[in-house]
């Protein structure tokens, strides 16, 4: 029965391994989206719009500007350049300025139904402007735009429209440009007399399988633009923070799980003595890691780049378990290795369970990345790695050596490690903690700063900031724009946002206005007799009564879209699960308790502004970890509990990993560096995982020979996991430095402490097993 066990062990083993090893092959794909690392898409506060906006035209937009000798010289680069980056088949679009067919499209789509567009408030304000004084100003207003230097299109105009009406939407819809870029030649320029060239991608920023490609062919372009042109040209756009976050990672990948791979190599060859044991040990290792992507592309689809970076330690994670098992029966120890070792996988599992359930969808990805490794390696020592040892012994070389030393002086060990992590722990007196999800992956700083130069060139607004009114559909989204509207004239801010409501009124007001205007008595006659008043032969404007009786229907998102007007509409568009929300951008000399009263003052309308959104779902996973750190302590102590069902083998086995968490967070306050979610996450790790070394301790206590592995394989498992953190710690990305220096000290003054408590006695009443 035992024999026959062991078997199905061996290829249930075998069979995880083939499927996951499928599984990665198939499914691989890797992601650097900070958002989707950090924001969750169900969060009921903005997760409906975040993967939007992550992915709509303002996002895909790259903005290029080109100085040159003189504006003639900048045009003429800009050209050059816009010819070059047409011929990538990723971008979508290039512009070097507006669409020159543009205004004929919105005339053949606003004229037929420009009464539809007299006013916001038709019912309070129209009755006046329709009155016999309204008219009078109206044909004066027409005489008086007659007579400037441009008089002569407006006469075009006037005769089928004396109120100027389509001139009215287009001065509105000028707002809506690029930045509010002037024009000069038929290019979009700034005001230093620089060119700008705006183009826009065919998939998002994150992309990284086209974007990656098109970064490398944008950098060529550029250099021989520049050198062709002697021109100086800068850019911005998300895709390069992401394209250079993705390659940075991959680089920290190569060397991170080079390191990590050598030094655990090395560590084992020293300890393990004997080449087929480390063979052995590595099996495992290799099983967690390809256990832990199946299992993570499996439920997401895609790996985050950040997941795999904290992958390079499970390998130091995952040969915990083989090198318990091979050094215990290398030594000759009587009592089961099982126990110590489920119960040691336990508690991580238990401390990666807790992560996973923080909130950040980032650590549960991680969570849940490790959580399967650590099980996957579990499984194939047990299955793989127990049946083809032998009982040969397997000596730590040097190690065991040296651990006398430290037993025989633990007084001095325990007083010296007291006293560190004493002063550690004191140090969390003058902890500063910092909420900004920025912080996982920040831009390099040349990069940063060339972005923020160009955006302040060409615009005056902030696309992380905006207001968004929702609706269930496109027109009720309009209806709550148009109450939008309304709230910031009240507030003198119409000039301040970006957005389409010049362009998009809901069908509802343009109803409203129609109606009011076919209401007003006598209307034909009395405009006839205003114009004549004014100079002008009412006969020429008959025209427009005609106009008024043939309206069209409404200009909804149908009509603009298939007038050709979508280039108008999609960048302030965004649409999630039953619902729509347009956008209007706010530059950042609008504060926020002014967006805040905006919000507050029209139902429907919520103000989304990146930076505080992030720093206050930053803050709220802070804290959710914090309670999901307490959940893991208490599942912890309830398994060691269950397992020892005596309060001191319990503390016993606790403790070392505790004063280890303490003492790593304290020296990280120390440091002066401010403190941050991973910080969190590394102790609930050091716990976690520290708490094996504890519980190796108190499973071998009942004989020396069972100890003596244990200390040794303590000793092993402890310097590969310290090595694997540690080298994560010299990551550029903060948040991976974080977590793998706090992880690397605590774990470090886990096993020293664990060492030396390590000491021969009864565990409990019965005998081990």
């Amino acid at each position: 029965m035992v024999a026959h066990r062991a078997r199905l062990s061996t290829w249930i083993a075998v069979a995880l391994l083939v499927v996951g090893a499928v599984l990665v092959a198939t499914r691989w794909r890797v992601t650097t989206a900070l958002t989707e690392f950090a924001v969750d898409p169900a969060d009921r506060e903005a997760g409906r719009w975040v993967e939007q906006l992550g992915a709509g035209e303002p996002a895909r937009t790259m903005v290029f500007t080109v100085a040159g000798a003189d504006p003639e010289h900048a045009r003429a680069a800009a050209d050059a350049l816009a010819v070059v980056l047409a011929r990538q088949a990723e971008f979508a679009w290039v512009r070097t300025g507006p669409d020159p067919e543009l205004g004929e499209r919105l005339f053949a789509a606003f004229e037929p139904r420009r009464f539809r567009f007299f006013d916001r408030e038709p019912e309070r304000e129209l009755p006046a402007a329709l009155g016999d004084e309204g008219l009078a100003a109206a044909a004066r207003h027409l005489r008086a735009q007659l007579q400037r230097p441009d008089g002569a299109a407006t006469k075009r105009l006037a005769v089928e429209d004396p109120w100027l009406l389509f001139a009215a939407r287009m001065h509105e819809l000028a707002r809506m440009r690029e930045g509010g870029l002037a024009l000069a030649h038929g290019h979009f320029m700034t005001p230093e007399g620089s060119a700008v060239v705006l183009a826009a991608t065919v998939h998002g920023p994150f992309d990284a399988i086209h974007q990656a490609p098109l970064d490398d062919a944008i950098i060529a372009a550029i250099a021989n633009v520049r050198a062709d042109n002697d021109a100086v040209i800068e850019r911005s756009a998300v895709h390069r923070f992401a394209v250079v976050a993705e390659r940075s990672i991959k680089r920290e990948l190569q060397w991170l799980s080079v390191g990590s791979s050598v030094g655990v190599l090395l560590c084992l060859w020293l300890g393990l003595g004997r080449t087929w044991r480390l063979a052995l040990a590595l099996l495992p290792i290799g099983a967690g890691v390809v256990v832990a992507m199946a299992s993570t592309l499996l439920l997401y689809g895609r790996l985050h780049a950040l997941t795999l970076a904290f992958g390079t330690t499970l390998v130091g994670v995952c040969v915990d378990y083989p090198v318990h098992w091979l050094v215990h029966r290398g030594h000759g120890a009587r009592g089961s290795v099982w126990p110590g070792l489920l119960l040691g996988a336990g508690t991580t599992v238990i401390g990666f369970v807790a992560l996973a359930a923080a909130g950040l969808p980032g650590l549960r990805e991680i969570g849940i990345f490790a959580a399967a490794g650590v099980c996957g390696a579990l499984l194939v020592t047990h299955g793989v790695v127990a049946p083809l040892a032998s009982r040969a012994a397997a000596t730590p070389f040097g190690v065991r050596a040296r651990l006398p030393v430290l037993v025989r002086r633990r007084a001095a060990v325990h007083v010296v490690v007291l006293l560190l992590a004493g002063l550690a722990a004191v140090g969390l007196l003058r902890a500063r903690w910092v909420d900004d999800a920025r912080a996982l992956a920040p831009a390099p700083s040349e990069i940063a700063d060339e972005d923020a130069r160009v955006r302040a060139r060409v615009d005056r607004t902030d696309v992380s900031r905006m207001l968004v009114a929702q609706g269930a559909d496109f027109e009720a989204a309009a209806q709550v724009q148009d109450q939008l509207w309304l709230a910031l004239r009240d507030r003198d801010l119409l000039d301040a946002p970006r957005w389409c409501a010049p362009l998009v009124w809901s069908t509802r007001l343009q109803e409203r206005n129609l109606a009011t205007v076919r209401a007003a008595v006598d209307l034909p006659a009395r405009m006839g007799a205003a114009l004549a008043a004014a100079g002008f032969r009412p006969e020429a404007f008959a025209a427009w009564s005609q106009a008024l009786a043939e309206d069209p229907g409404p200009l909804d998102e149908a009509v603009l879209r298939d007038a050709g007007l979508a280039s108008l509409l999609d960048p302030f568009v965004v649409r999630g699960q039953g619902s729509v929300g347009l956008v209007a951008f706010m530059p950042a000399a609008i504060d926020d308790a002014t967006l805040d009263e905006v919000a507050a003052a029209v139902p429907g309308v919520v103000v989304f502004d990146q930076a505080r959104f992030v720093a206050s779902l930053y803050r709220r996973h802070r804290e959710g970890t914090l309670l999901a750190f307490a959940f893991g302590m208490a599942g912890i102590v309830l398994l060691l509990g269950f397992r020892h069902r005596r309060a001191q083998l319990v503390i016993r086995a606790l403790a070392p990993a505790c004063v280890g968490a303490v003492a790593a967070l304290g020296a990280a306050a120390w440091s002066g560096a401010p403190l941050q979610l991973m910080h969190l996450v590394g102790c609930l790790l050091v716990v976690s995982m520290g708490v094996d070394y504890g519980v190796f301790v108190v499973e071998g206590a009942h004989d020396d020979t069972d100890l003596t592995a244990a200390r040794s394989s303590i000793a092993i498992a402890a310097i590969t996991t310290v090595l694997s953190f540690a080298l994560l710690g010299l990551s550029s990305a903060p948040a991976l430095a974080a977590l793998g220096r706090t992880v690397a000290l605590g774990v470090s003054i886990a096993a020293l402490l664990a060492l030396t408590l390590a000491t021969a006695a009864p565990t409990r009443g019965r005998a081990p097993r």
